[in-house]
């Protein structure tokens, strides 16, 4: 190991050199004297003498090829590395340096972006303030307040990795019941005790009779356009709530998921009991608890920033967030830098969780 590294910070995370350093003089396993971290510009990128890089994928993507020659190490400040992916593939490039994504504190940021929206639908978060703005108190029948405990719900999450780990344990916890999703079975060693696992291949079974459908997967071959109507008819869940906190391309467009929730196939069916006796209007003035509204919670798209003139936007049955779910603060980003930059010094090869450049992911 030579006896200086340079690392290289390129990014538009405000202060993120200053948090590297100040983590890197924290560490018990580093010796400061021994690093120099610089902040550099994208366009100094190719002159600059860096051996570790901790740099923007969207940024590192426009760059590929212009990563310094001695440059052993890239790691990315976003979970995501798709667009860097997808740039390699486009020009036959197969990089000689390691690329490693940003994982760990994603994970509980994501399990509270999902315990806000779910708990927000479960106990009428939305209506209650509605009603508040209109001095109402308790209106409807009394059975249109009884809500659903997170013990009484099924969560499917499409994608168990670091993140989808963390998000079931955290519902798990709770008593909800969780099927998982994965590219192959995990060992019981690495699996998440009681998540019942389903292979990509029987994705439509696990998402059978679920709640919460929560997507969790990157952007690969194998999941863009996953979500379909095939897919979708197959699995039959006219009972679940989407949640995409993913990536946007899980669907071939945006707006479809403005024709699978119109079409019913995210939409929740009406007791036959109740459609004997009660009209839809009559249903929605009294408050009845039966939830009639179909909906899809949707956090990443295709196009970023959602353009304003998208139909997803009025569409009564989605919820828009701007791709908030689990956001790169400096802090984190720095603290599993540095977690990785201890193991580099070990041995280059243990830093985690590395890219596959032959997955593409």
């Amino acid at each position: 190991m030579a006896s200086m590294l340079v690392v290289g910070v390129v990014s538009r995370i405000a202060s993120l050199a200053d948090a590297v350093c100040t983590r890197v003089c924290s560490s018990t396993q580093l010796q400061p004297s021994s690093f120099a971290i610089r902040e550099i510009e994208k366009s100094e990128l190719s002159s600059t003498k860096v051996d570790i890089l901790l740099i923007d994928p969207d940024i590192l993507s426009e760059v590929v090829r212009a990563i310094p020659a001695r440059c052993n190490w890239v790691q990315s400040t976003w979970a995501g590395v798709e667009l860097v992916t997808t740039e390699l593939a486009k020009v036959q490039y197969t990089p000689s340096w390691m690329l490693t994504r940003y994982a760990g504190p994603f994970g509980p940021l994501m399990s509270q972006y999902m315990l806000a929206q779910i708990l927000s639908r479960e106990r009428f978060v939305v209506r209650y303030a509605h009603a508040q703005m209109n001095n109402l108190w308790k209106s409807g029948s009394p059975e249109s307040h009884t809500y659903r405990a997170l013990s009484d719900l099924t969560l499917c999450i499409l994608g168990v990795g670091e993140i989808g780990r963390e998000v079931a344990k955290t519902f798990l916890s709770f008593g909800a019941s969780v099927h998982g999703v994965v590219r192959r079975i995990p060992e019981k060693r690495d699996a998440v005790s009681g998540v019942l696992y389903y292979t990509n291949d029987d994705m439509a079974e696990a998402m059978h009779r679920s709640d919460y459908i929560i997507n969790l997967m990157p952007s690969t071959e194998l999941t863009r356009s996953c979500i379909n109507v095939k897919l979708l008819q197959k699995a039959h869940v006219p009972e679940a709530t989407f949640i995409n906190a993913g990536r946007g391309d899980i669907t071939a467009h945006d707006e479809d998921w403005c024709s699978y929730i119109d079409s019913g196939l995210l939409k929740q069916q009406i007791c036959s009991l109740f459609t004997r006796i009660l009209n839809i209007n009559t249903i929605s003035k009294h408050g009845f608890s039966i939830r009639v509204k179909q909906h899809a919670i949707l956090d990443v798209f295709h196009t970023e920033p959602l353009p304003a003139t998208s139909m997803l936007w009025q569409h009564p049955g989605i919820t828009i967030t701007p791709h908030v779910a689990a956001t790169s603060f400096a802090p984190g980003v720095a603290d599993a830098f540095v977690n990785n930059l201890e193991r580099y010094v070990i041995d280059p090869k243990s830093v985690k969780p590395k890219v596959s450049f032959k997955d593409m992911y």
